[in-house]
């Protein structure tokens, strides 16, 4: 490309130029991008004959008196103007009090003058005199004139100039190039095939890599000021450092660059074994090596190691990716960015991490006059900046580090800059064989400071276990009332009593210490007391959830093997193979004959086949895991003993005291979620544990009032749930507040955070603990931190560790992988000896033998010591509170045989939800020889496998998934087109709302749900609606509305048309009316469905979708699902109450009827009963039940007892005998 320069309308910006040129136009006042420095000289300066070669100097150099202007078609020019009537000034301080002192404060407030680039000259020289023979040559330079390299071409001919004219001799000839040569030359690389090289080379280098932490937290406005740490390495260091570059063939700057790589590395910095390093390099081809100029760039040079990396290794690898980088050193900065699609206006977006290694000042002399140059400024600063200065005259080095003032503290610039130094020693005299791993990056005082940080109060505990604290509660107050469930109310005394009774029934059948007893029933005190009773015996519980998969609570019996299931006649079936001969059924006659024969004392070692000790198994909780199969975490006794005397010290004993009474605590979350266990800790405390009914525990609304009636002191929530409550009135002026809130599972945002910790009246604690460290381990009460979000500090006999990758302490502020030692880590996985080796690793830092597990979470420490929760640092989530392994649902998608790969992404909602989402390339063919499998039908498979937290709300089909360059699954495309495709697909044939309040009620499910629109005939659950969600939508519902919408409804009303049919008129449907409507309609007589065991018939909601449309669907339900209603006397009682609800909608037959479990029981007795009364039962459908036996019925009738324990058991009232 010609580039022709005709001085009127001078030559057009180089690359770099055009770089500093566009950031100066977005802010004009800024001085940002000025460079200054002093030339410190000490001797007989003749001021004279340095202003004379200056202005030879300034003469020569074209670039330092350019001009710029904007032609009438937008183009930046620069034209050389002639140097006229320019002197140096001298500012004499030799009278100042401190002239030392006068010269540091004229520099600091004459740093930064006010250049305009289209009239002034960009430079500013000054000589400044504080003693005789001292004298200080002030520079201050816009970058866009010079940059570092051509800035030292000017020092050095300025410094020939001098020694020429003070010794007499002629003026050397300028070595310098021509200013228009070398525009041409950047002109011509930029349409040239050697740029096309450079471009494709870059691409490849940074593919599947750019440093997304530095995005993620880049600020909007970044400041251009600095806060500089400046030290050296003195001769010995400093010749240690190039000893040891020789070893490996390179020199210093290589040396210099594989320490900030390996700091960065070890930071945490970069991707896995990456890390990125922004390097400055002089961007020069051989016709501009000798122009003074702009044309340096900055790249990102990556490096990769592992703690195992030796010295040697990493210096050789440095020197290679730094010989590549430099054969394509030209490619440029803003056009990398916009390759990359990161804005060039947020620098640092390639590295945080900035150096640039200046070798090229060498030995500068006016004269004999030997110049020590002190840098005062070089530009912006993003991130941080290590600038490394060769000093020849003394062998020395000075290393600057300078970071962005508006990101970092004066104090964080001091550590970050006195560990890179201290490394930089440590590198001066290091075996080159030595793993990098090995090396500290600490201090010993720092090191102390961060474990001594991290240990948690030291108390003893006493060598009880959790049945043994709990029936001393019992010996000293048998009287006093423990558990609460609905209308059940148990003191301590009768609910040992049954656990007692029924602890023995299972030693009987050989329960003991390292057995297992599943426990699978519905959410009831018997459900506690079960916990209890095998916990008496020895054995280690496995509590099981009904509403999960079959599929997957299968699976966790297969692991445990438990020798028996806790279950009821019902749950039976969701059991397997368990259900012949393992099971225990609580509800059959037998079981209840033999529990009332057995004696309620409690078991004792000599009831046990072995005794009980402090490490045998408490119980076991599985966990999602990579495999496609759940992990099982084995708690021992003696580390549920440890977090009882924690809690009872630290939580419980201090809001009893303030209450003045035994604390009422909500159990609120699954039995098969570790916090779970926390209920029994208040029972053994002696506190009055109020077990949260399931139709009550996922309905906000409900919460907060059974909160305000019986006046509940504590929960135990997630954040995301928690939200709810509040915005339900949980916390609200005037009404009763809990005394003490528990949030954890997931992390606090700060808009949360504030909200608990002002609230006055009650006590807010953030937990953190995995399932691994026994639920909670480390811990904060809110309103005595700051206002961010912070997860505290250990709990007793806890440990706490922020890691990096070598396994060593990192300072504080800088983030690493938690790891948590102490007395609350786990056994280990069940049956997983390979896992539990990888995540429950020795502890270095513990007393002998001690072990400390892995959490895969990224955390750091706080100034005053504090941990602080990041995230994690593998593809673990959590969802709604649950820790999810993106892995594990993966593996059963690709379980399906119309499935060829599968996997899973997380993104956050604008309302910071998780949302998951299944990327999907299908077989060829199904299994059946069809198709690949639709959205409908691999989210029932996945449904019938995985818990609902686990079920992806949207699947996206591809041809085959994206891969990187790489050839590795390419994350992030996915996640591009997660948001969209399912939801795209989804309104491709929406109907909009037909009036007002369909209107409203689609604003409503799209808010929920988090997207743009939604139809009314969009199935909620079908677009991604979940338990949680629903609760949410039907609060938001109720608000609009003025009246309560319960949440039930929407599981038979699920689409807005469906809805607004429902709420039509005046009264709303009561979801645990005893004759419930899921449809009505004329297509014939109505189908009746008899409620299972539980006495609720929601699992019937989407039954009617299956039926032709106009086939009307009613559910008869129990009596008493909402309390205070009373419940029939007998059986006949309740089938004639049956056959009332059905003749109040169908007077006359043919009947329809429909039961699943006991269900089918009902139905056919109800059946028979309309027989008896004349009329045609046209249906009977049993799903899995069988005709009540006659005799078993005359037996019922004849015994009160038994009678009364069938119109419970239909109610979803199972107690075990007192």
């Amino acid at each position: 490309m010609e580039c022709r320069y005709d001085g009127a309308h001078g030559l057009p910006l180089t690359s770099a130029q055009m770089l500093f040129w566009l950031a100066q136009e977005r802010d004009p006042q800024s001085p940002a991008f000025l460079c200054a420095e002093y030339v410190e000289l000490r001797g007989a300066v003749d001021v004279g004959l340095l202003e004379q070669a200056l202005h030879q100097a300034l003469v020569e150099a074209e670039a330092t008196r350019v001009r710029f202007r904007t032609t009438a078609d937008g183009e930046v020019r620069q034209v050389v103007q002639a140097l006229e009537n320019w002197t140096l000034p001298v500012l004499d301080l030799r009278g100042e009090p401190d002239p030392v002192r006068a010269a540091d404060d004229w520099m600091a407030a004459n740093g930064h003058p006010a250049f305009d680039l289209q009239c002034d000259h960009a430079f500013a020289f000054t000589v400044l005199r504080t003693a005789d023979e001292r004298f200080l040559f002030h520079l201050v330079m816009h970058h866009i004139l010079l940059d570092g390299y051509g800035f030292s071409l000017f020092l050095h001919r300025t410094a020939d100039i001098y020694t020429a004219l003070a010794a007499g001799d002629a003026v050397p000839p300028c070595p310098f190039g021509s200013l228009e040569q070398t525009v041409a030359d950047d002109l011509a690389y930029r349409s040239s095939e050697l740029m096309d090289r450079d471009r494709e080379y870059w691409r490849v280098q940074l593919a599947d890599w750019i440093d997304e932490s530095a995005a993620a937290h880049r600020p909007e406005e970044v400041s251009y000021t600095f806060v500089r740490e400046t030290g050296h390495l003195d001769a010995e260091a400093a010749a240690g450092l190039r000893a040891l570059a020789r070893t490996a063939r390179t020199g210093l700057a290589t040396a210099a660059m594989a320490a900030l790589g390996l700091y960065v590395h070890r930071l945490g910095g970069g991707d896995g074994e990456d890390a990125a390093l922004q390097l400055t390099v002089s961007g020069r081809s051989p016709v501009s090596r000798t122009v003074p100029a702009v044309l340096a760039n900055v790249l990102p040079l990556r490096l990769r190691t592992t703690p195992q990396t030796t010295v040697a290794e990493l210096l050789r690898h440095t020197a290679e990716q730094a010989k590549g980088l430099l054969r394509h050193q030209r490619y440029p900065y803003l056009q990398l960015e916009r390759e990359l699609g990161v804005r060039h206006d947020r620098p640092g977006a390639l590295g945080s991490w900035g150096i640039n290694v200046m070798t090229y000042d060498g030995d500068v002399r006016f004269g004999s006059i030997p110049a020590v140059i002190h840098n005062l400024s070089n530009g912006p600063v993003a991130g941080w900046a290590v600038n490394v200065y060769d000093r020849p005259a003394d062998g020395s080095l000075r290393i600057d580090l300078q970071a962005d003032p508006g990101r970092h503290s004066a104090a964080e610039v001091a550590a970050h800059h006195r560990r890179l130094l201290g490394l930089l020693r440590t590198l001066a005299t290091v075996d080159p064989a030595l793993p990098v791993g090995a090396l500290d990056l600490l201090s010993a005082a720092e090191r102390e400071q961060v474990l001594a940080a991290g240990r948690g109060p030291e108390r003893p505990v006493p060598p009880a276990t959790l049945p043994e604290l709990f029936e001393q509660r019992v010996r000293r107050e048998p009287g006093a009332r423990a558990l609460v469930c609905g209308a059940d109310e148990l003191t301590a005394a009768e609910l040992n009593g049954r656990a007692n009774r029924l602890a023995r029934l299972l030693l009987a059948r050989g329960a003991a210490p390292e057995t297992y007893v599943a426990v699978a029933l519905p959410r009831t005190a018997d459900y506690v007391i079960a916990l209890l009773a095998v916990l008496k015996t020895g054995a280690a519980c496995l509590p099981l959830d009904p509403e999960h998969p079959d599929a997957r609570t299968q699976l966790m019996l297969a692991d445990a093997r438990p020798l028996c299931v806790l279950t009821t006649a019902e749950g039976t079936t969701g059991i397997g193979e368990y259900g012949d001969g393992r099971a225990l059924v609580l509800d059959a006659p037998e079981t209840r004959r033999a529990l009332a024969l057995l004696p309620a004392t409690d078991p004792t070692d000599q009831d046990r086949a072995q005794p009980l000790a402090p490490h045998h198994p408490a119980y076991v909780n599985f966990t999602s895991g990579t495999s496609g199969r759940p992990n099982g975490v084995v708690v021992e006794h003696r580390q549920l003993a440890n977090l009882f005397a924690d809690h009872e010290a630290e939580l419980i004993r201090p809001a009893a005291a303030a209450a003045g009474r035994p604390l009422r605590a909500a159990l609120t979350a699954s039995f098969t979620f570790d916090t779970s266990w926390e209920g029994l800790l208040f029972l053994a405390a002696g506190q009055e544990l109020h077990l949260v009914e399931e139709s009550v525990r996922r309905d906000p609304a409900a919460l907060v009032a059974q909160v305000r009636r019986k006046e509940l002191d504590f929960l135990d929530l997630t954040p995301s749930y928690l939200r709810q409550l509040l915005d339900d009135g949980l916390l609200a002026d005037g009404a009763h507040r809990p005394g003490l809130l528990m949030v954890g599972g997931e992390a606090v945002d700060g808009e949360l955070w504030r909200r608990l910790r002002d609230c006055p009246g009650t006590a807010s604690y953030n937990y953190y603990g995995p399932t691994e460290c026994t639920v909670d381990a480390v811990y904060c009460r809110l309103d005595e931190q700051g206002s961010r979000p912070v997860i505290g500090h250990p709990g007793h006999n806890m440990r706490a560790y922020v890691l990096d990758r070598a396994g060593q302490p990192t300072p504080p502020g800088v983030p690493g992988e938690l790891h948590l030692g102490g007395a609350q880590v786990a056994r280990g996985y069940l049956d997983r000896p390979e896992l539990t080796e990888r995540r429950f690793l020795p502890d270095p830092f513990g007393p002998p033998g001690a072990r400390m597990y892995r959490t895969g979470d990224a955390a750091r420490w706080t100034e005053d010591g504090v941990l602080e929760f990041l995230g994690r640092t593998d593809e673990q989530v959590k969802v709604h509170g649950v820790r999810i392994e993106p892995g594990e649902i993966e593996a059963v998608l690709a379980g399906h045989p119309g499935v060829a790969q599968a996997a899973v992404t997380v993104h956050r909602t604008e309302r910071g939800a998780h949302t998951l989402t299944a990327h999907l390339a299908g077989a060829s063919t199904g299994a059946d020889g069809a198709g690949p499998p639709d959205a409908a039908t691999l989210r029932a498979w996945a449904a019938r496998r995985l818990p609902a937290a686990m079920v992806p709300a949207a699947l996206v089909f591809h041809v085959a998934l994206p891969l990187t360059a790489h050839g590795k699954l390419d994350r992030a495309a996915l996640t591009a087109t997660a948001r969209n495709q399912d939801r795209a697909q989804a309104s491709a044939a929406r109907r909009a709302p037909r009036d007002a309040r369909e209107k409203d009620l689609c604003a409503l499910f799209a808010e929920v749900l988090d997207m743009p629109e939604v139809g009314i005939d969009d199935d909620f659950f079908a677009l991604g609606g979940h338990s949680l969600k629903a609760t949410r939508l039907a609060s938001r519902i109720s608000a609009h509305l003025g009246a309560e919408v319960p949440a039930a409804l929407l599981y038979r009303a699920p689409t807005v048309a469906a809805l607004a049919e429902q709420l039509q008129g005046d009264e709303l449907p009561d979801a645990f009316s005893p004759l419930l409507p899921l449809r009505r309609g004329n297509g014939g007589p109505p189908v009746f469905c008899l409620h299972p065991s539980g006495g609720l018939g929601w699992c019937y909601a989407t039954l009617p979708r299956h039926l032709p449309d106009d086939v009307p669907v009613y559910v008869l339900q129990a009596r008493g699902l909402r309390g205070g209603e009373g419940l029939p006397g007998s059986f006949p009682e309740m089938i004639a109450d049956y056959v009332r609800q059905i003749r109040s909608v169908q007077a006359t037959g043919p009947y329809r009827l429909l039961g699943w479990s006991l269900g089918g029981s009902l139905a056919h007795a109800v059946a028979v009963r309309l027989q008896g009364e004349g009329e045609r039962v046209e249906l009977l459908a049993m799903l899995d039940a069988q005709p009540i036996d006659p005799d078993e019925a005359r037996t019922i009738e004849a015994d009160p007892e038994l009678t009364r324990t069938r119109v419970l058991e239909a109610a979803g009232r199972v107690p075990i005998p007192a």
